[in-house]
């Protein structure tokens, strides 16, 4: 077969043309070849084989894939990465697809060029929502193959003050706790319970508390909004979160919940409505190293305080504060490759396909990590504690924003300062901006900021703070409007073939 597909001749348009990878690489202007991009979303898109086939054809090195392994027409000398994808990649209903383990998953995902890797990062990011760097790309991982995604989500977050929020930026070093918890084998059996409550500024500074009940099998999380200080209250919020977590197994399966020995919780131990529908409350002491079992609710907490932070600048209903605070956290991909929706659906968040999920895997895994982080933790401690500060430069025509360790920075840029990382305060955002000391907002000579606390109802003297360059977690491009680069005029020509 393969020295007929030599001695037979075919016909392909595109071999002739001549396309500026350099700048094609660079530049979205190939996107005015495909206008159905811009409003269609990312799950159709998908859907799309006949869509997907004619972008893969404009791109050489698919283009030639395609060529390898539906008609075997080898590369020649010069095109030796094609021989690679030939047997790296599969072409089903056309597409060329690429084999991936993602977690304890195996999926098929389809192969961008990297001429649109920029937009589809930013279809992931659009649809997706705002999430850390680990978080879109984990996301793009189960969707797409694409060349330099990762660069071109920093450049994404460069501009988008709720990603830069999000990302896991150095900062003085902070060892995660350890804890040897009762390592359930189903979810619902083993939960922790705790109360939380933060500052809502639209609420003129009312303090907002919730209920969180974290899963430790699926670290599933959900807030609800406490209705009052007595142990009846909790104990009626306790029994809703439960159905909720696990709607079809409540009342017939045993649950034990962690909880701390506060007074609201304590009279919940042995109590008789919670002892009918198998709930069994244990409360933590020091003398029963506390810890232990809290610490993975400590952890859930703290990642969804950055979710509860931006819920609270936006929304003054505390049940609808809880109930997108829990989607958004519930959504993000842990190490084992699904997210909590999906451990407690059974079902892709995505695709909403069934999902057949490795329970004793999974479990197998979460042991292995935990053990993974304690020496992790301890190689840390040896190495130190302390990052180095940022590197600050003036920007110039060009630079681009996201890097956690150099970035350029200019007036009216959107800063993050690390003094004021903490749960009760919902104006975590600095806008330089210039004064009769700074006239033009930065000092380079002596590393000092001038900037403005933004959304604030009213501006006030104490709005305006000198920070030196060393409190700067992250800098934000201030000018962006999170659209695509501009565009040159340079048009492509391409001319479609069904091989």
């Amino acid at each position: 077969m393969q020295q007929a597909a030599f001695s037979t001749d075919h016909f392909f348009p595109l071999e002739g043309e001549e396309f500026n990878f350099a700048v094609t690489r660079s530049n979205p202007a190939v996107i005015k070849d495909f206008p159905e991009l811009e409003s269609t979303a990312l799950s159709k898109i998908l859907d799309d084989n006949e869509l997907l086939r004619r972008i893969q054809l404009t791109d050489k090195k698919l283009r030639s894939t395609i060529k390898a392994i539906e008609l075997e027409i080898l590369p020649n000398n010069k095109g030796r990465p094609v021989e690679t994808a030939r047997w790296r990649y599969v072409v089903r209903n056309g597409v060329v697809m690429a084999k991936k383990n993602v977690g304890i998953r195996q999926i098929f995902v389809t192969t961008i060029p990297e001429r649109l890797t920029y937009c589809f990062a930013n279809k992931i990011h659009k649809e997706f929502g705002c999430s850390s760097l680990n978080g879109l790309m984990k996301e793009a991982s189960v969707l797409i193959e694409a060349p330099k995604i990762k660069d071109a989500f920093k450049a994404i977050m460069g501009r988008c003050r709720k990603c830069s929020f999000h990302r896991a930026l150095p900062n003085i070093f902070n060892p995660l706790k350890q804890y040897n918890d009762f390592n359930p084998s189903e979810i619902g059996e083993v939960v922790s319970w705790d109360q939380i409550s933060r500052l809502s500024e639209l609420n003129n500074r009312k303090m907002i508390k919730f209920w969180v009940l974290t899963d430790h099998l699926s670290s599933a999380s959900f807030l609800s909004v406490v209705e009052g200080p007595c142990s009846k209250s909790n104990r009626e919020a306790l029994i809703l979160a439960l159905k909720k977590l696990r709607p079809e197994k409540f009342g017939k399966s045993r649950t034990r919940v962690v909880m701390d020995s506060a007074r609201v919780n304590t009279p919940l131990v042995d109590d008789p409505e919670l002892t009918h529908l198998k709930i069994k409350v244990e409360c933590m002491t020091a003398h029963s190293r506390s810890k232990n079992n809290l610490a993975i609710l400590d952890t859930r907490v703290a990642k969804m305080t950055k979710y509860l932070t931006l819920a609270l600048n936006e929304i003054k209903d505390a049940y609808l504060i809880a109930e997108r605070v829990s989607t958004e956290h519930n959504r993000i991909r842990g190490a084992h490759g699904y997210s909590p929706v999906e451990l407690l659906t059974e079902v892709d968040q995505f695709t909403n396909e069934k999902l057949e999920i490795d329970w004793q895997m999974l479990i197998k895994i979460r042991r292995t990590a935990r053990e993974m982080s304690r020496l992790a933790n301890e190689k840390m401690m040896k190495a130190g504690k302390f990052r180095v500060p940022m590197n600050l430069s003036p920007f110039v025509e060009g630079d681009s924003y996201g890097g956690t360790t150099d970035s350029p920075i200019k007036l009216g840029d959107i800063v993050l300062i690390s003094g004021i990382f903490d749960k009760n305060n919902s104006r975590p955002f600095y806008k330089i901006s210039i004064s009769e000391q700074f006239p033009d907002g930065i000092d380079f000579e002596n590393q000092l900021i001038h900037t403005t606390k933004m959304d604030l109802k009213r501006k006030n003297k104490q709005a305006n703070k000198v920070w030196s360059f060393n409190c700067i977690r992250c800098v934000i491009d201030g000018t962006s409007d999170m659209k695509l680069p501009p565009t040159e005029d340079e048009k492509f020509e391409i001319l479609y073939f069904e091989l």
